[in-house]
């Protein structure tokens, strides 16, 4: 598993005292909190009879707690990597399970299987973009919307479809609730992410300026190493910087094609497109100044674990859009963790929305950011229409998408391939 860096900062800064506390007592402390995505699927793949163990690899303090109580050396610039191999070599799984494999080099987690031979089975988990290509080494793949399944297929790499999910064990540590906004965001405005957030930006500037949103947000604003980013991606970063050195004398017009040219490998395509894109001028629409210049008085400091929750169960309404590369397909956790702590969820939809919830009876839906204005006035304004939504979609996602749930269908598709 692999945490938000931001979140990492928030966790320790709420009580430093834990980055001494011993691992176990951290690492439970951190599930407890709801850091994480899949926040307890350790826990919940014990109750199925597996002997399960969550390894958060890229958590400094947590991963370097472990090393010291079992006397394993690390060199100090690679202690993510050497401390995680410790941890596997330890622990000695049938199977290992990686939420995210941002944290981990891809070429070492190929090595895997030969490294560790007790090791039967590599499952990935991925609920975001990739190139299919780099994760051809799994065994099983799950993915996180139907688009990236229909992605994979095209390279001919098979994958199940396993959504997000929400913790319910979470509701019986978080304070009552009450309804002290009416209307929130919490997430990630899209000033700095280029084109994937652009339309989310703008539907969040019009509800700002027309309804009573509130947003707790984080954006890139200035020239710094990204804290979201792993190690997994800063080595990507450091080895494409030759790359983009020996590409940058490119013409436009070559950069463009490199981009565009499907046999050449997605390293070399992203740093040409992303060299093409610098050379543009900005585009009308295009997200350059920070919401909080435009709302100050209701733009927050970004929130994690059970602030987050807190303030999503304080929500009259929950406003999401998922970002514009996820094409016609929808998924995101936030999903089900507003519904989950029960918000009343208002979303952008998409062909797969109604198999996770009854379009404008569990969660409110919309097709643009006039459209969403205008439902979400009208449910501010008719309160009982508003808590039958928010109850219906409550009681949806307990039904159908916790990580009880999830973790039942994760046991039954690895139970089959062992």
């Amino acid at each position: 598993m692999i945490l938000h860096g931001l979140a990492t900062e928030a966790f320790y800064r709420a009580d430093p005292a834990r980055a001494n506390l011993p691992y176990e007592q951290q690492r439970e402390t951190l599930i407890d909190g709801g850091y994480l995505h899949f926040n307890g699927f350790a826990r919940r793949m014990r109750e199925l009879g597996n002997d399960a163990h969550d390894i958060v690899c890229d958590i400094a303090p947590l991963q370097q707690s472990w090393a010291r109580e079992h006397g394993a050396d690390f060199h100090p610039a690679r202690w993510q990597t050497e401390i995680a191999l410790r941890q596997i070599e330890t622990l000695r799984p049938d199977v290992l399970y990686f939420q995210d494999v941002v944290a981990f080099p891809d070429a070492l987690r190929r090595q895997l299987k030969q490294r560790f031979p007790f090791l039967k089975l590599i499952v990935v988990y991925k609920a975001s973009s990739s190139d299919p290509r780099t994760l051809a080494d799994a065994n099983l793949i799950f993915l996180g919307t139907p688009k990236l399944v229909r992605d994979f297929s095209d390279h001919q790499l098979r994958s199940e479809l396993i959504y997000h999910a929400f913790d319910h064990t979470l509701l019986q540590r978080l304070p009552a609730a009450t309804t002290a906004h009416d209307i929130t965001f919490l997430g990630s405005a899209g000033t700095g992410f280029g084109w994937s957030h652009r339309g989310r930006y703008w539907t969040l500037y019009e509800l700002a300026r027309q309804t009573p949103l509130e947003m707790w947000i984080f954006d890139k604003r200035e020239n710094r190493a990204d804290p979201t980013h792993s190690l997994g991606r800063r080595i990507r970063a450091k080895l494409r910087s030759p790359v983009k050195q020996l590409l940058r004398v490119c013409p436009t017009p070559v950069l463009a094609g490199l981009a565009a040219n499907p046999r050449l490998s997605a390293k070399i395509r992203w740093v040409a497109e992303e060299l093409h894109a610098e050379r543009q001028p900005v585009p009308a629409g295009f997200p350059t100044a920070p919401l909080a210049s435009h709302f100050p008085d209701r733009v927050h400091p970004a929130v994690f674990g059970p602030d987050m929750y807190a303030i999503l169960r304080a929500s009259r309404l929950s406003f999401h859009q998922h970002g514009d590369q996820v094409g016609n397909s929808v998924g995101a956790v936030r999903l089900f963790e507003a519904t989950g702590v029960g918000a009343g969820l208002v979303t952008d939809t998409a062909p797969n929305l109604p198999d996770l919830f009854e379009p404008d009876r569990e969660v409110l839906t919309y097709r643009s950011a006039a459209e969403c204005v205008e439902k979400v006035r009208h449910l501010l304004a008719h309160e009982t229409e508003r808590r039958q939504l928010a109850e219906a979609g409550h009681r949806r996602t307990l039904r159908d998408h916790t990580v009880k749930v999830r973790c039942q269908q994760i046991h039954d598709l690895i139970s089959k391939a062992l």
